[in-house]
């Protein structure tokens, strides 16, 4: 047993159990390291007959090689597998074909494995492979029966739902097999896997991480257990179960008026809530709310106020590395002052720490966005006490405080209608904004941060014209970072590109137009269940409208027709949110209609799942059209893979499944 004694100065201890009929008894403790460790974690490589243990200190991720003797244990040099200090939830496990342990990972919120090959006393290393861009709540375990790692975890790139996939050793390297398999639509926490040796199944149990912490298990069937596959044998595709859409009704968040201010509203991968921040119109104060939303229904706490002064231009990120809400603004109240406050929630209510200012100046436009890689919060802003450049800084969070590094300048122009997203694949940082000093063109840049500083590449333009009502998100099947904007050129139409990151460098593909009227506040999210982009928009004094579309290449594909959420008022200061636990978009607005109330609306797209064993199925079959695809490459062949998957790389047997006319069609086996 190798363990984090709390006792002992955090140092890390082993010690050896004898079980005796139902009883245990354990020898001496053994520190194996004299410094503070973390997510201890210990397999035992039977080859070596000897056990490893690995683990998180100051130093990075390192490791130790046990001997056991008799009722003692003792422990080899210690080992380096990973020289980041941020290295977290260590798996050891022992692949009994390939006769060697891997350690698996994350390394700075990046899943990562390794393999370790034991000699003696110590253990050397392979190269690290990376299997996951943004993963945590990692259980790893060894499949004897398909000779692979299996690796379950939360999938952090914006969708939070559960992931697994497998590895194979060969050598001192481990590849993947590319396939990522939802077994939870929901966020797990405290996954943890095991091998059924009588059923060759892997087994995995977890908790629900929505607060109320239900406990769950699924039974994970990893690619390479079918038997039956072959051309013959392949009729069609499954259209599956369809759910329809559904729009929700309006639900009250504050039933006083809230003020014509920018808001925002981030999902809480934690809890499964979303908080909304706004701004009251009585008194200008700041608030947040805390919501629970279940498909199209929505409830809300009560309404706390974070900044008790006039505040605006607000914004919101989710700090998924201390679990907390970091809200931005401009505090009237202070001199204009860029301000900002850490927001920890509890249930349905929130709780705030002391505010803390990251511009002593007069600030406009405030964005906020979290680093999953740096675990730092960045906020993007107009610097309108100076020369109304574009400036930011790196924010890192420590309990219910904030402290900010130094300034840096993205845009050295007049930058208004500042938006920010964060791709995580990349790992940049993608600034939006208006240049005022450049005829109001679009443009963007990519910002990296490293420590408590960011710097940027050369802007780009994404819009030659009039741009107004910045909005973006990052599409992460694609790896793309999508820019809605209301597009004065164009008759201010709702238009959108798709932009993609290089370096610190960013490229455009051809606009596509979203709504073809004069349209408001055009703002995109990516529905990763679904793998649909969502664009939600008003039109003056008329409601809320939504289109979905899909990305093909480098451009906005498969635009549906416009589907309305509410008519007949203006709906003013919108934000939009997707909770990937409810699969539901939500958006937030100052209620025209209703005496400007805050009020909200969930809603839900139509969804395909899959069937459960008995139930009856409709096929698409040979040389018909599968319309409910997504992610497909038009004029590119997919093939059948062994789990039910479709990919473009031929599977052992090779199994044509068809070939893709659009984004959302296959034209099946041919």
């Amino acid at each position: 047993v190798a363990y984090r004694d709390e006792g002992n100065s955090n140092y890390g201890v082993a010690c050896v159990g004898t079980v005796s009929g139902t009883s245990i008894s354990f020898g001496s403790e053994h520190t194996f390291r004299s410094t503070s460790v973390f997510s201890v974690s210990i397999g035992f490589d039977q080859s070596a007959g000897a056990a490893v243990v690995a683990y998180r200190n100051s130093s990075g991720g390192q490791c130790n090689v046990l001997t056991v003797s008799g009722t003692s244990v003792s422990s080899g040099s210690t080992v380096t597998f990973n020289s980041a200090s941020s290295t977290t939830n260590n798996n050891v496990v022992y692949d009994s074909s390939a006769q060697k342990t891997v350690i698996v990972y994350s390394d700075a919120g990046v899943g990562t494995a390794i393999v370790g090959t034991v000699s003696g006393t110590s253990i050397s290393f392979g190269s690290e492979v990376v299997f996951n861009s943004a993963v945590s709540q990692m259980g790893a375990v060894f499949d004897s029966y398909l000779n692979t790692v299996v690796i379950a975890y939360r999938n952090d790139d914006g969708s939070t739902n559960g992931q697994f996939t497998t590895g194979t050793v060969s050598g001192t390297s481990i590849s993947f097999s590319g396939t990522k398999t939802t077994f939870s639509s929901f966020e797990p926490t405290d996954t943890r896997l095991s091998f059924d040796s009588s059923t060759n199944k892997v087994v995995a149990a977890y908790r629900k991480g929505d607060g109320d912490y239900d406990n769950y298990s699924a039974v994970l069937t990893p690619g390479g257990s079918v038997s039956n596959l072959t051309s013959e044998n392949y009729i069609g595709m499954s259209r599956g179960f369809t759910s329809p859409a559904v729009n929700g009704t309006k639900t009250t968040f504050d039933s006083n008026a809230i003020k014509s201010e920018l808001t925002g509203s981030v999902y809480d991968p934690d809890t499964g809530k979303i908080i909304i921040c706004y701004v009251r119109g009585s008194d200008s104060n700041g608030l947040a709310v805390v919501g629970t939303v279940d498909g199209a229904t929505l409830s809300f706490g009560t309404p706390v106020v974070f900044n008790a002064a006039a505040t605006e231009h607000t914004a919101i990120t989710y700090d998924t590395s201390n679990d907390k809400v970091v809200i931005v603004y401009k505090d009237a109240g202070n001199s204009n002052y860029g301000t900002s406050i850490v927001g920890t929630v509890s249930g349905t209510s929130i709780s705030f720490g002391s505010e803390v200012v990251f511009n002593s100046r007069n600030t406009q436009w405030t964005q906020a966005t979290f680093d999953t890689n740096a675990g730092k919060v960045v906020v993007s802003y107009q610097d309108t006490g100076g020369t109304s450049d574009g400036k930011a800084n790196v924010g890192t969070v420590s309990g219910t405080s904030i402290s900010f590094g130094s300034q840096a300048t993205f845009a050295s122009t007049n930058a208004s209608y500042v938006a920010a997203t964060y791709d995580a694949n990349a790992q940049k940082h993608v600034m939006c904004y208006r240049d005022n000093s450049a005829s109001s063109h679009g443009k963007a840049i990519v910002g990296t941060v490293s420590g408590t500083d960011i710097t940027f590449g050369s802007a780009a333009t994404f819009n030659s014209a009039n741009t107004s009502d910045i909005h973006n998100t990052f599409e992460s099947t694609n790896n793309k970072v999508i820019i809605a904007y209301k597009d004065g050129g164009d008759s201010d139409k709702a238009n959108a590109v798709v932009g993609t990151v290089s370096g610190t460098s960013i490229s455009f593909g051809s606009e596509a137009v979203i709504n073809s009227a004069s349209t408001q506040q055009p703002k995109p999210v990516y529905n990763s269940v679904q793998q649909k982009l969502i664009f939600e928009y008003e039109l003056s004094g008329n409601g809320l409208y939504y289109r979905t579309a899909t990305v093909s290449g480098t451009s906005i594909a498969d635009v549906s027709d416009e589907v309305t959420l509410a008519s007949g008022f203006n709906a003013l200061v919108t934000n939009f949110v997707y909770n990937p636990t409810a699969d539901s978009a939500v958006v937030a607005f100052m209620d025209g209609g209703d005496s400007n109330k805050g009020n909200a609306i969930a809603f839900t797209l139509d969804s395909r799942a899959e069937l459960a064993n008995g139930q009856a199925a409709s096929i698409d079959i040979i040389g018909s059209v599968s319309d409910n695809q997504g992610g497909l490459t038009a004029g590119q062949q997919y093939f059948v893979q062994t789990d039910g998957t479709i990919s473009t790389t031929a599977g052992s047997p090779s199994v044509l499944a068809g070939t893709a006319i659009s984004a959302t069609e296959l034209v099946v086996k041919t």
